[in-house]
């Protein structure tokens, strides 16, 4: 295992273009293997810990669908129980072009080659069942994947629950495109009314929105979709930049019966386009448009396989990760973990182009630091990356 991260090293220094990357990796993989030491929690992210037991919830509906990671090794997944932690690990998906915290009411957008400027906007719908509170959650994270799930539990008061299990996923080849497929499971005796509706539309100041539809061959149907356009303002050194925003999503139904014992799969599709402010908005409103059209034409399936797909390829392309027994080399989760939020963080030329002014660098760095202090609720203190 020594040779093999030898090795490993050793191919991410034989050229400059990659000694950024072994610098990211190295801080990231320092703040993570500092929380494994310090922290009792039985998280993947323990580094010189045994591994333990996957956490159980006590909803028995949602441990249902927890089981179906149970044969998966525990450096490959992230699974948050609430009764079990204090605070969520980072449940953050992206792709280095877009990405977002799931939960949360924004997500971010590149600059500089990171995800360092954000914007008042989700992608993401929130679901309410009509009559019944939402007793359980859990949340699941894939990071050879690039998978996030979050499972939602609602009961009756004879025990009974509706289940759902929402995945999102920022696609990591067609990277203006951000999934999410919402799976209902109806377990009562009677049908329920589930809402949906989407998170944080009205927040942005100065944004427009409009509402259009077209013809989906691929899911039967009509879909019905919105334009949200807008201004950010990008921090460049001590000045500003202003860039122009489009995001084009499909519309979820506002509510739907769902009957006894009754099972319901849907997908919704968000692409995000941004450029200068001297773009104009019209133009990037039909970028987007075009663009969610070709996409969600594609079966849903094909694109979370060829999202997983390329995921899997980069993991193993690079750096030989193996199971050992040696507690002074690092645990597999702790670098598992590192690679997943670099790539979520970093477009890929940034990886190989670095940045040869001195100054440009450190103002580069300090935007990434920015970034991951204030995504997903990380403090400053406990950043994922620092330099």
């Amino acid at each position: 295992m020594q040779n093999r991260l030898r090795n490993g090293l050793s191919f991410l220094l034989a050229t400059k273009q990659r000694k950024l990357v072994l610098l990211v990796f190295v801080a990231a993989f320092v703040a993570l293997y500092y929380y494994s030491t310090t922290s009792s929690l039985p998280t993947p992210f323990a580094g010189r810990k045994k591994a333990s037991a996957k956490p159980k919830s006590s909803s028995p509906c949602a441990q249902q669908i927890l089981s179906q990671w149970d044969s998966l090794q525990d450096s490959d997944i992230s699974i948050h129980v609430p009764s079990h932690f204090h605070s969520p690990p980072f449940q953050f998906i992206g792709n280095g072009w877009v990405g977002s915290c799931v939960g949360a009411s924004g997500m971010y957008i590149s600059h500089q080659g990171y995800l360092s400027v954000a914007v008042p906007v989700s992608p993401f719908v929130e679901a309410s069942i009509n009559g019944h509170k939402m007793s359980h959650e859990a949340s699941v994270i894939e990071f050879k994947k690039g998978l996030l799930h979050h499972i939602f539990v609602y009961k009756n008061n004879k025990g009974q629950c509706v289940t759902l299990q929402d995945t999102v996923y920022a696609h990591h080849t067609k990277t203006a495109l951000i999934m999410e497929e919402l799976h209902f499971k109806n377990g009562m005796d009677g049908k329920v009314t589930v809402q949906l509706s989407h998170i944080a539309l009205n927040s942005w100041t100065g944004s427009t929105r409009r509402k259009s539809d077209f013809k989906v061959p691929a899911w039967s149907r009509v879909s019905h979709y919105h334009v949200v356009s807008g201004k950010v303002k990008a921090d460049v050194g001590s000045s500003t930049e202003e860039l122009s925003l489009s995001m084009a999503s499909t519309d979820p139904p506002e509510s739907f019966s769902l009957g006894s014992h009754g099972v319901l799969l849907t997908h919704l599709a968000s692409v995000v386009v941004y450029n200068t402010s001297s773009t104009p908005h019209q133009t990037l409103e039909t970028m987007a448009e075009k663009e969610l059209q070709s996409l969600v034409g594609k079966k849903p399936d094909s694109l979370r396989s060829s999202h997983s797909a390329a995921w899997v390829k980069s993991y193993v392309s690079n750096v030989d990760i193996s199971t050992h027994d040696d507690t002074s080399i690092p645990q597999q989760a702790t670098v598992t973990a590192s690679l997943y939020y670099i790539k979520s963080a970093l477009t890929p030329t940034r990886v190989t182009q670095p940045q040869k002014d001195k100054q440009k660098q450190q103002e580069s760095h300090a935007l990434l630091q920015q970034t991951t202090n204030h995504a997903c609720g990380v403090s400053v203190d406990n950043p994922i990356v620092q330099f």
